[in-house]
């Protein structure tokens, strides 16, 4: 059910890269050129990738030739599943599972047979490869929160906090192999949202389009490889640089990140993760997730009739950013009304 269409993309030697195949046809055409930019195929260096374009899912694997059985004229391909959910180990999977039918037959007809058995049986079967729905649950496993910790180290507080209040966040790499690998594990930090998926962009160019579609998003989670986004600070309330370590805030929402004791709480927790080795990534996502239901459960008691207001929670003892924070959180959660 979650998978939606797939193509094929072929690069030449002449450098053009077009779309040679694919089924269905695309409900919005736009996707082509999408997959083109986000594929670089065009490029020496075609990626594989997982991001979104409104309300699909991109997963795309590329390969370098030669090939023994292509057109010689043919340099790199890409096999690209446009689908309905998020899960990129999953895709993974099915795309490298597509890509060695297609390297080892050259025949569309024999990357669609599997792409429906997959769609329709879950499963497919065959000499080059084998895939079941089976082996990728539909919860994530956690990931590698202390390898973000370790770029970012206290400063990752400010992480937490931006997804605590679901502000927009910009993720920047100079390698997208590392940005995915980031994106991966940074919704993560608050558990309770970590399957929330409408707001992730885990790759967006510079290509117009694409930025219309992120700023239509309104809240978003969205990773660049281009550095240039970094100019462009009304697209964001906080900056994260995966290659410098270094986390920026722009003027315009620096009050939003004033620190409160839960922010503390959460700190310690991160220092204490990077000097405990014995310190798993369930343990530190299942110590996040107490700290985030504390936050979210005196919430609960400031409400009435489900709700809660600016004046109810200014009007306890807390310092003034922590009523800030718990009033954007509460916002958040749905917990305010509009």
């Amino acid at each position: 059910e979650g998978m939606k269409a797939v193509a094929i993309f072929e690069k030449d030697t002449n450098g053009d890269a077009l779309m040679v195949w694919n089924y269905p046809d695309f409900e919005d055409p736009l996707y082509e050129n999408v997959i083109l930019s986000r594929s670089d195929i065009r490029g020496d260096s075609p990626k594989s990738s997982y991001s979104k374009y409104t309300d699909k899912w991109i997963y795309t694997n590329s390969e370098i030739g030669p090939f023994a059985l292509f057109d010689q004229r043919v340099t790199s391909f890409s096999i690209t599943v446009l689908a309905n959910e998020y899960n990129p180990e999953k895709y993974r999977s099915i795309l490298r599972l597509l890509s060695d039918i297609y390297i080892n037959t050259n025949k569309a007809n024999a990357v669609l047979a599997c792409y429906l058995d997959i769609f329709t049986l879950g499963s497919h079967n065959c000499e080059f490869g084998v895939f079941s729905n089976e082996s990728f649950p539909d919860v994530l496993p956690v990931k590698n929160f202390r390898e973000i910790l370790q770029i970012f180290e206290d400063s990752a507080v400010l992480i937490w906090a931006s997804i605590m209040m679901k502000k927009r966040m910009i993720i920047y790499s100079d390698q997208l192999s590392e940005l995915q690998f980031a994106m991966r594990t940074i919704p993560m930090f608050v558990p309770h949202r970590s399957n929330e998926t409408s707001w992730l962009r885990p790759y967006v160019t510079m290509k117009k389009h694409e930025l219309i579609d992120l700023n239509d998003t309104s809240i978003y989670m969205a990773g660049f490889v281009d550095y240039e986004i970094k100019q462009i600070e009304d697209m964001y309330d906080i900056f994260l640089d995966l290659t410098s370590g270094n986390i920026s805030i722009p003027d315009h929402a620096a009050d939003d990140f004033a620190q409160t004791p839960v922010h503390q709480k959460v700190v310690a927790l991160f220092s204490d993760s990077l000097e405990n080795d014995s310190k798993s990534n369930e343990d530190i996502y299942a110590e996040l997730d107490k700290i985030c239901g504390r936050v979210v459960g005196r919430l609960s008691k400031l409400t009435t009739d489900g709700h809660v207001s600016f004046d109810t929670i200014s009007d306890t003892n807390f310092p003034a950013p922590m009523k800030n924070f718990l009033y954007a959180v509460a916002s958040a959660e749905g917990m305010t009304q509009k």
